[in-house]
């Protein structure tokens, strides 16, 4: 699965790196981009097509990095309990083996006693 997700990497990166290329026009013109605002119009400096797009792409890697956050910290705390839950029933676990290992444990027998009065009468003091 692992060199597959690379294979599809190199793949997308090389239709990426076709695409710029095929359209290098383009991403080389320098242009001046406007941002109307209802309260004010800014304009950047004359800049490349690329540089915005780059720009574009990194804020947007941003975004959703900052989005999975949360998640990222709920699946954390997940995992930290679900560990807790491991590690005490691994206690329990080893508890229940040694009170079985107990119970299974010969008894040593009772060579001393009988174990039927009737058939072996006890000894009469002479």
């Amino acid at each position: 699965m692992k060199k597959f997700k690379i294979v599809i990497w190199l793949l997308i990166i090389a239709f990426i790196g076709v695409v710029i290329y095929q359209n290098k026009g383009f991403f080389l013109q320098k242009e001046v981009f406007h941002l109307n605002l209802i309260a004010k119009t800014y304009a950047t400096p004359e800049m490349h097509v690329a540089v915005v797009f780059v720009g574009f792409f990194v804020v947007g890697l941003l975004v959703a990095f900052l989005f999975s956050i949360p998640g990222r910290l709920r699946a954390g705390k997940t995992i930290r309990s679900l560990n807790d839950t491991i590690r005490s029933q691994g206690a329990e676990l080893t508890a229940m083996k040694t009170d079985v290992d107990a119970i299974k444990a010969p008894v040593p027998p009772a060579s001393d006693v009988p174990d039927d009065p009737e058939k072996n009468p006890p000894e009469s003091p002479s």
